[in-house]
């Protein structure tokens, strides 16, 4: 008898036509899970009255919570948010059996309130820690939301090994950390060794200290390519990195 595909809800405060890191990174393992044979649903906040309900985008359902009175005023997106909050875990426990497992992206409010609806309903929960230092989830959400994560969540993703001990160091047990860092795609066809045209490769974010932007100028300085890496972005590591980059080695622009 053959078995049933996993279901999974990808839970992401925000998701397309919005476009940004954790949006993406949602999008991308949404598709992923979709192309491996899972039934998947992204739920994601409604926060125009353009973008609809429910719609299917390359093949993923994504259905979308929000007020119509709230819709569009920037003076009340923080209860835009709660409202977000509690229609998720409303539609989890009421959904509990159209769904085996969620997958929760960044660990704030949404991740708090999924976890306690997934212990209710029976379900895992597992949420991905989307940054660290100074922006880190766990700094940043507040102490009721970081206490439900820390006691519901049944995994947390941790994409670095500073995103790990992040989570150890707010409370998190040792089981509840998995490391697993951002997956990358590699094209099907790889080009031939043959002469290749030079390379142009492109950092676009900002230059802080946990970006370790660094890591990709020592790479780039030590890979010895053809072509040119262009960084473009601001912040306080900027100054340091133009000094870092050898004038000596494949060129590096700011």
């Amino acid at each position: 008898m053959k078995e049933s595909p996993l279901r999974v809800v990808v839970v992401v405060s925000q998701f397309w036509p919005v476009i940004g890191g954790a949006e993406i990174q949602a999008r991308r393992l949404a598709s992923e899970l979709l192309r491996q044979g899972l039934e998947v649903e992204v739920w994601t906040a409604r926060l125009q009255r353009a973008w609809p309900r429910a719609e299917t985008l390359d093949g993923l359902r994504v259905r979308r919570f929000g007020s119509p009175w709230l819709l569009g005023r920037l003076f009340l997106r923080r209860i835009e948010r709660y409202y977000f909050m509690l229609a998720t875990f409303v539609a989890l426990l009421r959904r509990r059996r159209y769904y085996d497992v969620v997958h929760v992206h960044q660990v704030l409010g949404a991740a708090a309130v999924a976890a306690l609806a997934g212990r209710l309903a029976g379900h895992p929960v597992v949420a991905r820690i989307s940054s660290t230092g100074s922006t880190s989830d766990l700094l940043v959400s507040g102490r009721v939301q970081r206490a439900l994560a820390r006691r519901f969540l049944t995994r947390v993703v941790a994409v670095s090994a500073q995103a790990a001990e992040d989570c150890r160091r707010w409370g998190y047990r040792t089981e509840q950390v998995v490391h697993i860092p951002n997956g990358v795609r590699v094209p099907d066809c790889v080009p031939g060794s043959g002469e290749r045209a030079e390379l142009e490769i492109l950092y676009l974010g900002g230059l802080r200290r946990v970006k370790r932007v660094d890591l990709v100028v020592e790479a780039w300085m030590s890979a010895g390519c053809r072509g040119r890496l262009t960084i473009a972005g601001e912040g306080p590591e900027g100054d340091r990195l133009r000094r870092h980059a050898e004038p000596e080695s494949p060129p590096v622009r700011f």
